[in-house]
Parts: structure tokens; sequence; C-alpha cells
């Protein structure tokens, strides 16, 4: 059974989609970026929190869970 397909098409829709896969690796590297950015402002917090007696409201109120 013949295959009738454009090479071109067939070239274009690759590169295509071979951009949108760089552009969601882009954005995994970002979101892993800002995640671990916050993890780190969360332990510096933590720290923080544990020095102080009695506790820091203010400090509590700037921690942030990340899951």
């Amino acid at each position: 059974m013949p295959l009738n397909a454009d090479i071109n098409q067939v070239l274009m829709l690759l590169g295509l989609r071979t951009l949108e896969l760089e552009q969601l690796r882009a954005q995994c590297e970002t979101v892993a970026a800002e995640f671990n950015a916050l993890r780190e402002e969360n332990q510096a917090l933590r720290t923080r929190l544990e020095v102080h007696e009695p506790p820091n409201r203010e400090l509590q109120a700037a921690l942030r869970e990340v899951k």
C-alpha cells in the first residue's frame, strides 16, 4: 500500500512538534528552578523560625508550603 505524503509537509510538522517539545522542556526547567528557589527560601525561613524565641509571626506568614 503506497504512502501518499508530501515530504515537505511531513518535515514541517516534525519541525513544529520538535519546537513544541523544546518549549515544554524549557517550561519544565523554569518550573523546576522556581520550585527549588521556593524550597530554599522555605528552608531559610524555617531555620530563622527555629532561632527566634518566641516565634516570629511575620516569618510564619511568609513561609509557604511547597509540595
